[in-house]
C-alpha cells in the first residue's frame, strides 16, 4: 500500500533543494569575491562578484549592496572608472542614503562614490508596508531620502493624473518628511 503523504513531502523537499542550493552557491560566490577584493586580487573578486549579483537565486538586500560596493571598488582599483561609476549609481539608486565604510574602503574609492553622489539626484520612499489612518484624526507619513541636495516636487493625484493635492515643493537636502490627511 502506497502512502500519498510521503510521496508529497518528497516531491516538496525535491523541488525545494535546488533554490537552496543555488542561494548557497550565490551566498559562496559573494563570500570569495570578498576575500578575492581583500586579498587585492581585484580581476577575480570582479568575476565573482558579477556572478553572484547575476545569480537567479538572488541576494538578499543587506548582501546586494555589499556585493556592490565590493564590486565598485574592485573596478576602481582596475581603473574602469566607467563600471565603477555604474556600480555606484545602482548601488546609490536602490539605498540612497548607503555609504561605504570608511574604515573597509580607502579614500580612492569614496572619492568616486561621493563624485557619484553628487550627481545622481534620486529620492527613495519610505512607508509602513500596511497602513490605515482616519481623515482628519490622522495622517499617511512617507519618509523621503535624497541620494543628495537637489529639488523635488511631490503630490497625490488619482490614477487619471488629475492633482489630488501638493505635499511638498522645495528642496531636499538629506530626508524631508510628506504626510498627508486623507482629505483633499
Amino acid at each position: 500500500m502506497r502512502c500519498p503523504g510521503r510521496a508529497v513531502v518528497t516531491a516538496l523537499v525535491l523541488s525545494i533543494t535546488p533554490a537552496v542550493a543555488a542561494a548557497q552557491v550565490t551566498d559562496v560566490l559573494l563570500s570569495e569575491g570578498i576575500k578575492a577584493y581583500q586579498g587585492l586580487d581585484f580581476a577575480a573578486a570582479t568575476q565573482l562578484l558579477r556572478r553572484a549579483l547575476e545569480s537567479d537565486a538572488g541576494l538578499p538586500p543587506a548582501d546586494r549592496r555589499r556585493a556592490l560596493v565590493y564590486l565598485g571598488a574592485a573596478e576602481v582599483f582596475r581603473e574602469e572608472h566607467g563600471d565603477a561609476v555604474d556600480t555606484f549609481r545602482t548601488l546609490m539608486l536602490e539605498n540612497p542614503r548607503f555609504r561605504p565604510d570608511t574604515l573597509i574602503f580607502p579614500p580612492r574609492v569614496t572619492q568616486v562614490y561621493r563624485e557619484v553622489l553628487e550627481t545622481t539626484k534620486a529620492v527613495a520612499l519610505e512607508a509602513p508596508a500596511a497602513a490605515r489612518f482616519r481623515a482628519r484624526a490622522e495622517a499617511f507619513a512617507v519618509r523621503a531620502y535624497a541620494t543628495s541636495p537637489h529639488q523635488i516636487h511631490a503630490r497625490i493625484e488619482t490614477r487619471g493624473g488629475a492633482l489630488l493635492t501638493e505635499l511638498y515643493r522645495g528642496a531636499i537636502a538629506d530626508s524631508v518628511t510628506l504626510s498627508w490627511n486623507g482629505l483633499d
